[in-house]
């Protein structure tokens, strides 16, 4: 009876003990594993491009030679007799250049063709002669024209030869542009006179005739801050300039200017 009892004594002390070593959270006296914690996470940081663009595209621009061969692009054109009594026509073209698109409001906003022009003249039967290159009579800067349908060429006979000219310009300010005035001769295109500053803005103009071999331009004179009117006279070998007010060649005020490229 006795061993009965110590026995079942010893049974109860070992279940006591076991008990003791246990925890709450598990079987051994390690504590309960805690949850694991994701990385943080960067702030901030921007996605990089899906696709790097060029250049000539953030400009607003896009080259020809990003397209293989160029096509020329007509700009200006007019018809007129030639000597045999048959029609040709005069055309301005871009051989060379690019698209140039402005968003900013000004006299540049819309498209412009910026780059290397030339006139042709187109015979009757579609047969083009004596190609000139036009960024000459403008010191070989780089030339611009609105994007559009192509704007109508002005030809008149400013020195009496029997050749028509007609007056290319370009941008020279809020006041003005620059012209050239070129003649059409059978074997070609010759400058008359360049540099001419006029207040005007279209792309071709017609100088207003005032007796034998001349005509009046009209330009504002900054200085003065008045509209000015100055006559060119063919001489038989070049154009001579005279301010009507002053009968002076090159008077003070400037009978001439110098041209300025749009930006």
């Amino acid at each position: 009876m006795i061993k009965i009892i110590w026995f079942a004594a010893c049974i109860a002390v070992l279940i006591l003990l076991e008990a003791g070593c246990r925890t709450p959270g598990g079987t051994n006296n390690r504590p309960a594993s805690a949850p694991l914690k994701e990385p943080p996470v960067e702030q901030g940081s921007p996605e990089p491009p899906a696709v790097e663009r060029k250049l000539d595209q953030v400009a607003g621009e896009s080259s020809a030679a990003d397209h293989g061969s160029f096509e020329p692009v007509v700009v200006g054109e007019g018809t007129l007799k030639a000597g045999n009594g048959k029609t040709e026509t005069v055309r301005i073209r871009m051989i060379r250049g690019k698209e140039v698109t402005g968003s900013d409001p000004g006299p540049f906003q819309g498209t412009f063709l910026t780059g290397t022009f030339e006139a042709v003249i187109v015979g009757s039967d579609d047969r083009e002669r004596a190609p000139y290159p036009l960024n000459e009579a403008f010191g070989d800067e780089e030339m611009s024209f609105r994007k559009g349908l192509p704007f109508k060429l002005r030809f008149a006979d400013y020195n009496e030869d029997g050749h028509p000219d007609f007056a290319i310009g370009q941008w020279g300010g809020s006041n003005g542009s620059f012209y050239a005035l070129l003649t059409v001769r059978p074997d070609g295109f010759a400058i008359l006179e360049s540099d001419i500053y006029s207040a005007d803005h279209r792309e071709s103009i017609r100088f207003r005739k005032v007796g034998d071999k001349a005509f009046v331009n009209s330009y504002y004179d900054q200085e003065k801050g008045s509209y000015m009117d100055v006559i060119h006279r063919w001489d038989g070998k070049e154009v001579q300039e005279g301010c009507p007010r002053t009968g002076e060649r090159g008077a003070p005020g400037g009978c001439r200017g110098r041209r300025l490229t749009p930006p």
